[in-house]
């Protein structure tokens, strides 16, 4: 490609479907590695919470996901998961995806949401409070000897989330942002 010559890209976020399984299998292992879900787990994931897990993809290829579970009876949530394969890092994928999921949490009555983030990962941490977390606490060995976590939450309000409304996420529509310019942003992953 000659230098500077400008490409169009489309990114879309979406609902994620059964048929995508396999794919976004494939990515959480390349992003988590060791943490990512054994297949049979991200399956039953799947069944509970499909419509709490979002992929992002750039011209059809998949290259990012979030999932987010809430409690039944309760108005609070978790972010589980966020994560953009490494090479689409730093383009505000995962700003988007995390955007798209808070304002889904906050449309069906989550007014509270909780993460665990990697202690040292301070770009994570950068994003994460950019868009309304707070650090809540340090927790030593999280998942095992030497997994430090940061555990952040944040309050889902009208005032922080109106703004990254696309008027909500029907299962057939798409979150879908046309763009030549890249918003920038980290893109670190987080696994909770």
């Amino acid at each position: 490609m000659a230098k500077g010559v400008a490409v169009e890209s489309r990114m879309e976020v979406r609902r994620v479907l059964a048929q995508d399984l396999g794919s976004l299998h494939d990515l959480d292992r390349e992003v988590f590695g060791t943490l990512a879900y054994p297949y049979f787990a991200l399956r039953q994931i799947f069944d509970v919470h499909a419509d709490e897990i979002l992929v992002a993809q750039i011209n059809g290829r998949m290259c990012g996901y979030s999932l987010t579970m809430t409690a039944r009876s309760s108005d609070a949530s978790w972010f589980q998961g966020l994560g953009v394969v490494t090479p689409m890092r730093g383009r505000g994928i995962g700003r988007r995806l995390a955007r798209a999921a808070l304002v889904l949490l906050h449309q069906r009555g989550s007014t509270q949401v909780r993460l665990a983030v990697r202690s040292d990962d301070v770009v994570a941490k950068a994003l994460y409070e950019s868009l309304g977390f707070q650090p809540e606490a340090e927790e030593a060995d999280y998942y095992g000897v030497g997994e430090n976590r940061t555990l952040m939450f944040c309050t889902l309000t009208s005032a922080l989330v109106d703004p990254w409304s696309t008027g909500g996420l029907p299962a057939s529509t798409r979150l879908v942002r046309h763009s030549s310019e890249p918003e920038r942003a980290s893109g670190s992953s987080l696994r909770g």
